[in-house]
């Protein structure tokens, strides 16, 4: 509806209940105040009651996980990825603030961070994960039961996991390897980075981008590095350092390209440091 951005309640989850509080923290956002980079995403589509958005906005959200997603889909087509809307990242944030607690929508909650431009909202998605490790950590000290989430709260973790860089992040994504309740799942994190890795810097050494493409990399390998801790959960270990493997063997193939197409001198002392 037109004109409808202007009047919706912004609200969204800036900080995540802890196991024995089941009130989340709630902050006012004037729609005015929100970032400007993302000022300029189109209007949501569609000719939806602005009721029915509100319902995406409440507190928590009072409405079934499904229709939750309904009403998201009306707002955002399904197919929808790397939007800069704050629209969509007030209810992205709003939806997981049940995360783990009763009234929960983790379907919805994950399909729309999963909408969301990790670029543009890199920040919001730190922050978010931030959230729920607290949680996690807050419920694997304080209460005897073992935590269970949905497969959508699962799926959320993974998605911002695979979302932030981690030359900036390597000390939130390497306490995501402390989530007993991901189980098995924390390997198959890890053993992705490597394929992850070879499809994001592809496009850098096409363009000729080697100390960029070998940075990415260097990365990768340091936080695998970091997670292969030998006083660590023996299976993570080995997985980490089978990824960093793996890496290493992309960072010496970038080496040789670098090196055939006339690598700068600064390509070739990261790979000789980085990449024994």
């Amino acid at each position: 509806m037109p004109g409808m951005e202007k009047h919706w309640p912004l609200r969204y989850c800036f900080t995540m209940s802890s196991p024995a509080d089941t009130s989340p923290g709630i902050a006012i956002v004037d729609p005015s105040a929100i970032d400007a980079r993302a000022s300029a995403s189109p209007p949501i589509p569609g000719e939806t009651e602005e009721k029915t958005y509100a319902a995406l906005l409440a507190t928590p959200p009072a409405i079934t996980d499904s229709e939750a997603l309904d009403i998201l889909f009306a707002g955002w087509p399904r197919d929808t990825a790397n939007s800069a809307s704050p629209e969509l990242l007030a209810v992205a944030r709003n939806l997981a603030c049940q995360f783990g607690l009763p009234g929960r929508t983790p379907l919805a909650a994950s399909r729309a961070w999963r909408m969301l431009d990790p670029a543009t909202f890199e920040a919001e998605f730190a922050a978010q994960l931030t959230a729920i490790e607290t949680f996690i950590r807050d419920w694997q000290t304080q209460r005897e039961s073992f935590l269970i989430l949905e497969f959508g709260e699962i799926e959320l973790i993974e998605s911002l996991f695979e979302a932030l860089p981690p030359g900036r992040h390597a000390a939130l994504l390497t306490n995501v390897m402390n989530f007993k309740v991901l189980s098995g799942r924390r390997l198959g994190l890890l053993r992705r980075i490597p394929m992850r890795l070879r499809k994001t810097t592809a496009p850098m050494l096409a363009a000729q981008r080697h100390s960029d493409a070998l940075t990415a990399m260097a990365d990768a390998k340091a936080l695998l590095e970091r997670i292969a801790d030998p006083l660590g959960f023996a299976p993570i270990v080995e997985a980490a350092n089978s990824a960093t493997r793996e890496v290493e063997k992309l960072m010496r193939q970038a080496a040789t390209a670098a090196a055939s197409n006339g690598g700068t001198a600064l390509a070739r002392i990261d790979i000789a440091q980085r990449a024994p």
